[in-house]
């Protein structure tokens, strides 16, 4: 449904399984989602209030007893954990009738996860495909994206795997694993 410089949608549907998402493509009716979304805060949380009422609290309580360091936040971690790992995507969007779209060709990469980044950064490899950031030595490595903001990252032999060293946390997954992150219950540090 036209609006100005865009389209009332009907409905959002994430991730489609692959008969559909097919279906979809040919029609030639449907647009895929970048995941880019533009809201005004009020909006976003009334949504989230309106369909996920329990993660609209504890979003409000993280928020509420979390700090502020510098430019960074920390929100409050026993609520913050205690939110269910749903997307915007699936929490909200899905189940909003206020969702309009505009339409855009650009260039896109939906960098979601480690292995995602390690794709994107792919034209810093090194013949053996491996990524390294910061202090890290490889040896006889393949398809290792490494990256480490203090201690020194060393690997031998690895294959597919993504190491990645931030603010004191450390993560290690094959590359295949790099989705399931969000299961972690450290996943807020990560």
């Amino acid at each position: 449904e036209p609006l100005a410089g865009g389209y009332a949608i009907r409905a959002f549907v994430e991730k489609p399984d692959l008969a559909r998402a097919q279906a979809y493509l040919e029609s030639g009716e449907y647009s895929w989602n970048g995941g880019i979304f533009a809201f005004r805060a009020g909006h976003l949380l009334a949504e989230l209030a309106a369909h996920r009422p329990d993660m609209a609290r504890l979003v409000g309580e993280a928020v509420a007893g979390g700090r502020a360091e510098g430019a960074r936040f920390h929100p409050a971690a026993e609520p913050f954990l205690a939110i269910e790992g749903d997307s915007i995507d699936y929490a909200v969007m899905e189940n909003t009738a206020r969702a309009a779209m505009v339409p855009a060709r650009m260039g896109w990469s939906d960098i979601g996860n480690w292995a995602a980044l390690a794709e994107a950064l792919a034209g810093e490899a090194d013949a053996a495909g491996n990524v390294a950031r910061g202090r890290v030595d490889l040896a006889g490595c393949r398809d290792v994206f490494a990256t480490t903001d203090g201690p020194r990252i060393s690997a031998v032999g690895l294959e597919g795997v993504c190491i990645i060293v931030s603010d004191g946390e450390v993560l290690v997954t094959t590359s295949a694993g790099a989705q399931g992150v969000g299961k972690l219950p450290g996943a807020v540090n990560q």
